[in-house]
């Protein structure tokens, strides 16, 4: 934890983090639009997506996969023969 409140993707990845758990909000842009609104930045900066992104990974020396993606139905309803 410690690692990780030091490192430069904290402010970002941590409010990303805050974000979800104080709306229950889990999708990319509803979230980054939120943490964008919350430290004051353009809702089209790149560094938003990139701390998103980085909740996925496990970096070894300073924190660990802190979110897991849940891939959606790859088909529309057409394509279920609905």
């Amino acid at each position: 934890m410690i690692t990780w409140q030091a490192s430069k993707i904290y402010e970002k990845t941590s409010t990303a983090i805050l974000v979800m758990g104080d709306t229950g909000m889990a999708l990319r842009p509803s979230i980054t639009k939120l943490i964008a609104k919350r430290l004051s930045l353009p809702e089209d900066n790149t560094s938003i997506e990139e701390a998103v992104g980085r909740l996925f990974l496990h970096e070894e020396t300073i924190h660990p996969a802190l979110t897991i993606q849940v891939e959606g139905m790859p088909k529309t309803g057409i394509e279920f023969g609905w």
